[in-house]
């Protein structure tokens, strides 16, 4: 009879020998672990491993602490994991050569310190103030304690540099974690400190045996369709098959499942399929087939005109001389696009990303992982310190909705501040013309409000705004001549 125990904990792999799967990054990781058994301290202290949710990320840590005979101090997301949480926890306990203290044994020697979910910590890597941290490890009032995750990124970075036991950090989003900010500078400096490790999504086969092995211990028998008809529907989630499979047998009247409720649990859940885009265009470039490459484009959390964006900025220093042979199949993947503009036709979706599939796959499997870089021309104008509203003011004033004017009113306006300091008469009569307050024009220029450079700026502009009533008219050219208007409504004309 199947237990009641939760069998994605009940089954976890006690050692990383029984682990099935991501057999390059296992083997990576145990690599590092065995230096650090060995008395050695490798030359980067910690150990960053990416990869989608239930692909055995936090199973290697534990079942790697078991196999060297060490002690594991843990944190994860549902906890506190300010500055002062992890110094308590973590940074100590790390600076220690023997942590009898924190659950070690003498013997051992070691302790493998455990951050889950690096990527759910909050702001940026900024190191909070020495004193601030032991007031709040000290102090009983919690009004001197520090909050949230404040000072988080900054005291992993700090253990890292420190630490004299290994530390292993998993992460499911690494662009969650550098943050929009800054975020090449946020990387580099993690990287200087820590290896980087990726997981790939558990493969059918591995998702097969790891389940039979599972309904045997459970002593459940199951029907070979209802098996493949779960491994098919999944994304490569083996915690997600596992509780599936438990849901299974809890509305089976037997200890048989059969193909009848493997049905009403699909029809009742629903996974989510969508891989992170960089494991999506690591598998397109590394694919042996046009429709492979369709598949895992297909696969990806972007749409088609996203995908296809990425494709071309990574086809420049991925491919060298297949680029100008593949580049009319690009090409026509973005004519393909413009039709869903012109009319009704969705099919052009479908061309878009199977053209550009057939492009990449044209261009030859990669025998290595590719270098994959996140589209600069994407990240333009999403900091987060910039106004979001901008766009719902533009879309107001040109009566359009809200994502016509992100994807193409912003990016003009965006444009025409490129080439000037935002002092210009011109460039603030741009942004008085179209309503934008203060804050808008400083974040079109890219100015930080709290800069010296924001503050003149701000004056500046509301030294403007007081001495003209009406904003005048911009000058014409000595060869232009006036245009007669028939309404006051702006246009892109205006531009």
């Amino acid at each position: 009879m199947a237990s009641e125990q939760d069998w994605s904990e009940g089954h976890r792999p006690a050692t990383t020998e029984d682990m099935v799967g991501n057999s390059e990054a296992i083997g990576k990781i145990r690599a590092w672990l065995n230096k650090w058994s060995n008395g050695q301290t490798p030359d980067k202290r910690g150990m960053l491993l990416i990869g989608p949710p239930g692909t055995g990320k936090t199973t290697i840590a534990r079942a790697a602490a078991s196999d060297h005979g060490w002690s594991v101090i843990e944190m994860n997301a549902s906890e506190e994991r300010n500055a002062a949480a992890i110094r308590r926890a973590a940074t100590i306990g790390s600076q220690n050569t023997s942590l009898k203290a924190f659950g070690g044994s003498e013997e051992s020697g070691r302790t493998l310190i455990l951050l889950d979910e690096v990527d759910h910590l909050s702001g940026g890597f900024a190191v909070e103030n020495e004193g601030r941290i032991i007031r709040s490890m000290e102090s009983e009032d919690r009004s001197k304690k520090i909050s949230g995750d404040r000072g988080g990124k900054g005291e992993v970075m700090h253990l890292l540099k420190t630490t004299k036991h290994p530390v292993l950090m998993t992460c499911n989003d690494e662009m969650r974690l550098w943050g929009r900010t800054s975020w090449r500078a946020n990387r580099d400096r993690m990287y200087r400190l820590a290896e980087s490790v990726r997981f790939k999504r558990v493969d059918p086969s591995s998702m097969m045996r790891i389940s039979r092995r599972v309904l045997s211990a459970e002593g459940i028998d199951i029907d070979p369709e209802a098996l493949q008809i779960l491994i098919d529907g999944n994304p490569g989630d083996l915690r997600a098959l596992l509780k599936d499979l438990q849901a299974c047998t809890k509305i089976s009247k037997d200890s048989h499942v059969d193909v009848q409720t493997v049905r009403r649990i699909s029809s009742t859940s629903r996974r989510d399929v969508g891989l992170d885009v960089f494991q999506s265009l690591t598998d397109a470039y590394t694919a042996g087939s046009g429709s492979e490459v369709y598949q895992a484009l297909r696969t990806s959390d972007k749409e088609p005109r996203e995908c296809l964006a990425w494709i071309s900025w990574n086809n420049q220093s991925i491919l060298e001389e297949e680029l100008k042979h593949i580049s009319a199949g690009m090409v026509m993947g973005d004519r393909a696009l413009a039709t869903t503009y012109l009319s009704t036709a969705h099919r052009g979706y479908y061309w878009s990303m199977a053209l550009a599939a057939q492009s990449v796959a044209a261009a030859g499997a990669r025998a290595s992982r590719p270098r994959l870089y996140y589209p600069d021309f994407l990240r333009r104008g999403s900091e987060s310190w910039r106004k979001s509203d901008i766009a719902a003011q533009l879309a107001e004033a040109f009566h359009t909705s809200e994502a016509s004017s992100r994807e193409d009113l912003l990016p003009l306006m965006l444009a025409a501040m490129e080439d000037r300091t935002g002092f210009e008469d011109s460039s603030i009569d741009l942004s008085m013309r179209l309503g934008l307050a203060v804050e808008d024009h400083l974040a079109l220029n890219g100015v930080r409000p709290s800069s010296k450079e924001g503050k003149r700026m701000a004056k500046a502009y509301d030294d403007r705004m007081n001495s003209d009533s009406l904003i005048p008219d911009m000058p014409l050219e000595e060869d232009e001549q006036p245009v007669e208007t028939v309404s006051d409504q702006p246009s892109l004309m205006d531009f």
